[in-house]
């Protein structure tokens, strides 16, 4: 039989561990979740830009995500995937690794349908950016290319990123023409492979969305020969949402339709300092092709046609032209 002095001595060895259990078991840890939240996001399109790069980097989801109510002992995980065109994302969305979303209009639809087709619907929740001409996408050939209109790339080999914005305009373009489908031969190609065997002259035109159509031309090897706003038809960038996901967590998706709106505001509120942060980033600029360096000459170049000392001034003299040219439409 134990004697008091051995139980003592018992007790003093298993009370550490029934202290740790009992914290392990408590109701704070007990209700501990962590909860992963994926966000596709497109760093080098520029019409997304403010929907995925600004709210990362200014942590402003972070800040907005619910802390209170069913969300008071949740311990969050943002999971920023990038990709270089809404098919990726899509693919994310149908995996359920990624549950919100951004991209143009055409991989929009594409992944509406894909989503009721695989029972895992998606929706709509906001527009990033439009364009009510249809710019922003286009074609573009060799500069050595003897190639000059749409009409010219009959029969040739001509690639575009399959079910992009830049895709859908292709598509478009041939049906405002009367152009059979067959009428080229196209083939998916991402941007930078597309753009690379541009240069190489692999093949004969590649289509592609903002910036690559403008992009491609700037970098000296490339010539636009077709451009977007000639189908007439508007263009835009959205945000999608898992249906599930939103069904569930609905405060979340708030939040992040929250820092959107805010980081729509801090852009227009602080282009200087919107262009200097862009610019810091120094990876987002080099996914683009451009080193700063580049941006620097451009901004002068920019700067000595508004007469601007600085990127302020530029900022003002432009929303002042701008004004102009409303009121002169209104007329």
């Amino acid at each position: 039989m134990m004697n008091d002095v051995t139980l003592m001595s018992c007790a003093s060895k298993v009370a550490p561990w029934c202290v740790a259990a009992a914290l392990m078991l408590s109701p704070a840890n007990l209700r501990a979740e962590v909860l992963e939240i994926g966000i596709g996001t497109q760093n080098t399109t520029t019409n997304t830009v403010t929907g995925g790069v600004v709210i990362k980097e200014l942590g402003l989801l972070e800040k907005n995500l619910p802390k209170t109510g069913k969300y008071k002992d949740f311990q969050y995980k943002l999971n920023w995937q990038n990709a270089t065109s809404g098919p990726p994302i899509t693919n994310g969305m149908m995996a359920n690794n990624i549950h919100i979303g951004m991209m143009g209009d055409y991989p929009l639809m594409v992944n509406g349908a894909t989503g009721q087709n695989t029972n895992n619907p998606t929706q709509l929740v906001a527009i990033i950016a439009y364009n009510a001409f249809g710019g922003g996408n286009g074609i573009v050939v060799h500069k050595d290319s003897p190639f000059y209109e749409l009409a010219d790339l009959k029969g040739k080999n001509v690639s575009v990123p399959f079910g992009s914005a830049a895709h859908g305009m292709m598509l478009t373009s041939l049906q405002k023409k009367g152009l059979p489908p067959d009428f080229w031969s196209l083939v998916s190609q991402s941007p930078e492979v597309g753009s690379t065997n541009l240069q190489e002259k692999r093949i004969d035109a590649h289509g592609d969305f903002v910036p690559f159509a403008e992009l491609l031309p700037f970098k000296g090897f490339a010539r636009k020969i077709y451009d977007g706003a000639e189908t007439k038809v508007p263009t835009f960038h959205g945000v999608t949402v898992r249906k599930d996901f939103a069904e569930k967590y609905p405060e979340i998706v708030t939040a992040y339709l929250k820092s959107l709106i805010e980081a729509n505001e801090w852009v227009r509120k602080n282009p200087k300092l919107a262009a200097e942060k862009i610019e810091a980033l120094g990876q987002f600029l080099r996914e683009l092709g451009l080193s700063p360096n580049t941006v620097k000459t451009h901004l002068t170049a920019i700067f000595g046609a508004l007469a601007a000392r600085n990127r302020t001034e530029a900022v003002i003299k432009f929303q002042a032209l701008a004004r102009v040219d409303l009121r002169r439409d209104a007329r």
